[in-house]
């Protein structure tokens, strides 16, 4: 595989499903002044969640500092159903991080409660966002159960939305295991919901994802009209993060039409707006791409400078996956410019990484045998100690048994 297939086969996954929030201004505004009235009661409460959530995207630091707020007040008060949405639009917020296991653990605790409260809708919900977990760490089959849990809610309350919502996620399984047929047909499903609604976010999100299958598929000019339609809504709705998505989904039909050019044009207006987002995982991801179309217009100098900046995020994010790409970045530029020792050492680097990534399932199996087999070892333990014990008492009455007989003889002889 080429170094340019690497990078684009990491992004398109990345880049594969991109959340269409509004970010209305006016009920911002709104929510604010709830706020601002400080009255500490369930609206209050709702209120901190609902910003939590209009941030999510465009603003974490902030929807985080809004959702615990609000999950303070509503265990001061009581508000049990307030606690639950404040835990689950917190569980959005780390999901967009890729923070996995914390949005995981407050999607669960949002479960329980809601489960306890019998609310349906919420149970829906919570069972699509754990699925979109399990999808996001490749467990499909766990992903596909949560999702028909959650369509067999939403189709017996006839929830449009919400089976529009599962057939998308549904098609984004399939995505997973390359079945692009089925995928295709979720998402067409989930389309002709969203238009009859018109619902414009959803229509943006299976526009952006149907146009990753065009892509997959190599029917370029298709996937390049469905991405234009959906960065046009991204930008009446003001979704930065979903119009930066379809910047580098553009981006990349230019690289493939063989117009490099062009595709720096589209990656520089993506970086732009990870910065204005200060979404560093995202900086990282664009200074890699434009360092790799530089290092394809023999621009090294460029290429090295994206690179390296690239890099050093990536260390300090620890996103080892984002480092090997980069790895093999730098030594191809290296390379490019004949410096054979320093493109020998990244690649070497690159190599180590890869092997690294690939070696976690086998050292996460050999983890769970030495945890199996210390359990083992305990529990022989354990045996040899009562084996141990039980021999000592026997022995312990031999030799009682033999003083005994000493005295008694010594008696009889005296």
């Amino acid at each position: 595989m080429t170094i340019k297939n690497i990078y684009l086969c990491y992004f398109i996954l990345l880049n594969c499903t991109i959340g269409l929030f509004s970010f209305g201004q006016n009920k911002t505004d709104s929510l604010l002044n709830i706020i601002k009235s400080g009255k500490n009661d369930t609206n209050m409460v709702l209120a901190f969640s609902d910003l939590c959530y209009e941030y999510h995207y465009n603003d974490p630091k902030k929807a985080l500092m809004y959702g615990q707020k609000g999950l303070i007040l509503s265990a001061k008060i009581g508000y049990i159903k307030g606690f639950a949405k404040c835990n689950n639009n917190i569980g959005n917020v780390y999901l967009n991080q890729g923070d996995y296991q914390k949005a995981l653990e407050c999607y669960q605790k949002s479960l329980k409660i809601y489960q306890n409260l019998c609310c349906n809708k919420e149970i829906s919900d919570c069972y699509q966002n754990i699925g979109i977990i399990y999808n996001k760490k490749g467990r499909y089959i766990q992903a596909l159960e949560y999702y028909q849990k959650s369509l067999e809610i939403v189709e017996k309350y006839g929830d449009k939305k919400g089976i529009a919502s599962c057939y998308f996620n549904i098609g984004v399984v399939y995505v997973g295991q390359r079945n692009y047929p089925q995928a295709l047909k979720y998402y067409q499903r989930s389309l002709y919901i969203w238009k009859e609604m018109a619902y414009k976010k959803g229509l943006a999100n299976s526009y952006n994802n149907i146009g990753n299958i065009y892509f997959f598929q190599k029917n370029f000019p298709l996937a390049l009209e469905y991405y234009k339609k959906s960065l046009e809504i991204c930008k009446l709705t003001g979704n930065k993060i979903g119009e930066s998505a379809n910047y580098n989904n553009i981006g990349e039909i230019y690289i493939e039409q063989g117009d490099i050019h062009l595709a720096l044009q589209y990656y520089k207006k993506a970086l732009n707006i990870k910065k204005e987002l200060k979404d560093e995982k995202g900086i990282s991801t664009c200074y890699n791409n434009i360092s790799s179309l530089s290092l394809t217009l023999k621009n090294y100098q460029e290429a090295l400078e994206y690179g390296y900046n690239a890099l050093t995020i990536a260390k300090k994010l620890r996103a080892f996956d984002m480092e090997q790409d980069i790895y093999l970045n730098l030594s191809a530029i290296h390379d490019g410019l004949g410096n054979v020792k320093e493109a020998y050492k990244y690649y070497k680097l690159y190599s180590e990484t890869k092997d690294s990534i690939l070696n976690k399932e086998s050292q996460k199996k050999i983890a769970e045998m030495e945890v199996k087999y210390g359990t083992e070892k305990k529990e022989k333990e354990i045996n040899n100690l009562q084996k141990e014990k039980a021999f000592n008492e026997l022995n312990f009455i031999k030799q009682k048994n033999i003083r005994n007989i000493f005295i008694l003889s010594a008696i009889f002889l005296l």
